[in-house]
């Protein structure tokens, strides 16, 4: 753990009731050149993951949610940050965007937390599903900008090459809670309606309160594999 600081997080569904509760979170301050990193020993499936987690932004500018690898301007790397308002997740090699997602949705609450999903794959036959967001439980159909990966594309995230949560290359400035990657594998959706709007959802990780309708976390059960990972910050010996 590179500088940051460990704090109790206080987005979780009420635990008495019978909720699932998160207990920590992990503070990023770009001051203090606050990173996480990991090489993996091999690479995992580079055309299937997903990574998730609870993003609680303390300002609003500019920083890295993830980045890899963190290496000179024009190699192939996976990126996904805050840039100003809105959320940008690509992969890119040299001067071309192997694919592209800017939301038109903004972030601009620094006292929200928001439950942050990002899915790869692939091998989908439906070219929009290769790259997809989810926030607060819901898949994200409209973009600012977007272009769509080639079937078959391997992303340089989930390759053995450095990978960092932050990234030296732009230091975050958020709380981060319950991150999950999985490799090799997608998270499980199914659909609802909301004011005849057809919309996906995500079942793992999080459950939609039948009175308030808010995305709330639940512990997820499902398969880990490969280079699989999940950082619950639950130790606090040091930072």
């Amino acid at each position: 753990m590179i500088p940051g600081s460990a704090n109790p997080l206080l987005l979780a569904a009420d635990a008495a009731a019978g909720g699932y509760s998160i207990a920590r979170s992990l503070r990023f301050n770009s001051a203090d050149s606050a990173y996480l990193s990991r090489t993996p020993a091999s690479a995992g499936n580079r055309k299937k993951w997903t990574w998730a987690g609870w993003v609680k932004r303390t300002n609003l500018s500019d920083g890295a949610l993830f980045h890899s690898p963190n290496t000179t301007s024009g190699t192939a790397h996976t990126w996904c940050n805050f840039s100003g308002d809105t959320l940008n997740f690509y992969d890119y090699t040299g001067s071309a965007y192997n694919f592209l997602r800017q939301t038109s949705q903004v972030f601009r609450d620094p006292s929200a937390w928001y439950h942050l999903v990002f899915v790869v794959d692939s091998d989908n036959g439906t070219a929009s599903s290769r790259a997809r967001i989810f926030v607060n439980g819901v898949e994200v159909t409209t973009w600012a900008s977007t272009s769509t990966a080639a079937s078959g594309f391997s992303t340089a995230w989930n390759n053995n090459t450095l990978h960092q949560i932050s990234s030296q290359t732009q230091y975050l400035n958020a709380y981060l809670a319950d991150i999950w990657f999985l490799d090799g594998l997608t998270p499980a959706t199914t659909t609802r309606t909301v004011n005849g709007v057809t919309e996906t959802i995500l079942t793992d990780f999080g459950e939609f309160d039948a009175t308030t309708g808010v995305w709330n976390p639940k512990a997820y059960t499902g398969s880990v594999s490969g280079n699989s990972f999940h950082l619950d910050f639950s130790d606090n010996s040091n930072n």
